[in-house]
């Protein structure tokens, strides 16, 4: 009977601490989370197209507020001269890269789920070439370049796998302005070129697309 007691006493003992400690890590105040958006990942399985890489790393300033620094790249090479039994075909290449700066405001809902809003201020450089060849002979070439930066308020809900993972899924709307530079020249020289700068200012909206990967720490 002792020894059944003793027993007894030791597994409440053991379940009593292992609950402690789960306690202990849910109640646990992260000051870091860095993650990535899965989306490059799925299509880059399931689809041929490229997706831009998007990495996010959040700082806490206080329990439920924190300061976001995120990056987004994309680079894509095509060179379709490869197609044989075609006089006509192009080349291309292209590339984008922004920064995002910002501040997010979290609002839990319960346990697992937690919505949260701010926004973020975004520089972004992009830029793409194009050679079209006509009977294997160089008919044009063109470039777009283009600099600028976007304000974007957003909204997101985010699910708690456990205390240190979580998936969070955002939308926004951006309001943006861009400074380009076009070019495009012809393989005919007796053709000039075409040189253009343009200012632009645009407003975007973005559903919540993306799934979003974190781990904190």
């Amino acid at each position: 009977m002792k020894k059944i007691l003793v027993l007894s006493l030791l597994v409440m003992f053991c379940i009593t601490f292992l609950f402690a400690q789960e306690e202990k890590e849910t109640q646990k105040s992260f000051q870091k989370d860095i993650g990535f958006n899965t989306t490059f990942i799925l299509q880059g399985i399931f689809q041929s197209n490229q997706t831009p890489f998007s990495l996010m790393f959040k700082k806490y300033t206080s329990e439920n507020q924190a300061l976001r620094f995120g990056i987004d790249a994309f680079f894509n090479l095509n060179n379709s001269d490869a197609n044989t039994g075609s006089s006509s075909y192009s080349n291309s290449s292209a590339a984008s890269l922004s920064f995002a700066v910002g501040k997010e405001f979290q609002e839990p809902i319960e346990k697992r789920w937690t919505w949260y809003y701010g926004g973020d201020l975004v520089p972004f450089f992009s830029f793409n070439s194009q050679d079209f060849f006509s009977s294997g002979e160089l008919y044009s070439e063109s470039e777009n370049n283009s600099v600028g930066i976007s304000v974007r308020p957003f909204l997101g809900i985010r699910f708690n796998i456990n205390p240190r993972l979580y998936l969070s899924a955002e939308a926004n709307v951006g309001l943006q302005y861009a400074y380009g530079k076009n070019y495009l020249k012809f393989g005919d020289n007796n053709v000039p070129y075409t040189d253009t700068k343009s200012n632009n200012i645009s407003f975007s909206l973005s559903p919540a697309s993306g799934l979003f990967l974190f781990y904190r720490f």
